[in-house]
């Protein structure tokens, strides 16, 4: 009997099945919005709900994009009033609330908005994420197809390794890996060309799972080790323990359960710490079918 291993990848917001489709990271760094700040210092209260919503502290980026909100509700025509709308849409996608965010996405800004084409270019990102939570991955992918398309014509370089990665994850989910991986290597050079250092790893992770759902484990591992190597675990903690248990299950099935059992263990413990209770699931599972593969049944059955 062959015991069941699954492996996982994740972006922030995608709906969680037993295959993820496209990962954030979390820690844990506190800060209180000061008042005014949003008005005072849009830039700099946005770059900081960015880099927490980033590290996976989400309710505390939330806290940073609700002052921001507020410093400029009564500016609609403003493009910072669009800017942090849509950071907590997105915030909100990563928490799972895609029922909140979906009212946040539902108007469309004026035709004064400055830099329109790039409000309605992540509009059409972030509800491609709902259409995901609402398991309607064609809707998903001709939204996603939209944007792109959109981005590359208007020349908005920043928001393209976002909209690949998320876009390849739909196309590996329904057996397009020729394409997936064209996307990926485009995702990765733009995120690197643009010192990115979130986005390629991000791409270089989704280039590994991809490869590990092809059967080939060992190419599978070089990417994800290229992943690590780029956001380490302070800056990309649930990167790393993505990267983890993909790992343990390329080890697992190469043979190497010594490694194996190091990589699934390492990722439970991350899972844990990040409070990513159905990663963590599959982590244990997959620990639980390395021991059972060494006919270890006590243990085995401890971790199912």
């Amino acid at each position: 009997m062959d015991p069941a291993i699954s492996a996982t990848w994740g972006v922030t917001g995608a709906h969680t099945h037993r295959l993820i489709a496209v990962a954030i990271l979390l820690g844990v760094v506190l800060w209180a919005p000061r008042s005014g700040e949003g008005q005072r210092q849009p830039q700099a209260v946005y770059d900081r709900a960015e880099a927490l919503a980033r590290r996976g502290d989400l309710r505390t980026a939330l806290r940073a994009a609700d002052a921001g909100a507020s410093a400029w509700r009564d500016s609609p025509d403003s493009p910072w009033y669009w800017s942090f709308r849509l950071e907590r849409a997105e915030i909100l996608l990563a928490q799972g609330d895609a029922s909140t965010a979906v009212r946040i996405l539902e108007p469309s800004p004026s035709e004064r908005v400055t830099g329109r084409e790039r409000v309605e270019v992540r509009i059409l990102k972030d509800r491609a994420q709902v259409a995901q939570f609402d398991s309607n991955n064609e809707e998903a992918i001709q939204l996603l197809d939209s944007a792109l398309r959109r981005a590359r014509e208007s020349s908005l370089d920043d928001l393209l390794p976002e909209i690949e990665v998320r876009r390849s994850s739909l196309l590996i989910e329904n057996h397009h890996a020729a394409l997936s991986e064209a996307e990926l290597h485009e995702a990765a050079a733009i995120a690197e060309r643009r010192q990115d250092r979130y986005w390629q790893a991000t791409a270089l992770g989704a280039m590994g799972f991809l490869l590990l759902k092809s059967y080939r484990y060992d190419e599978a591992l070089e990417w994800f080790e290229r992943s690590l190597e780029i956001s380490g675990e302070e800056e990309n903690p649930s990167g790393t323990a993505l990267a983890f248990v993909n790992m343990g299950w390329c080890y697992y099935r190469l043979g190497d359960l010594d490694k194996a059992e190091k990589y699934f263990a390492g990722s439970v413990e991350r899972f844990e710490k990040l409070g990513r209770w159905f990663n963590q699931e599959v982590a244990l599972g997959n620990l639980g079918s390395a021991r059972y593969s060494r006919q270890d049944y006590q243990n085995a059955l401890g971790h199912y």
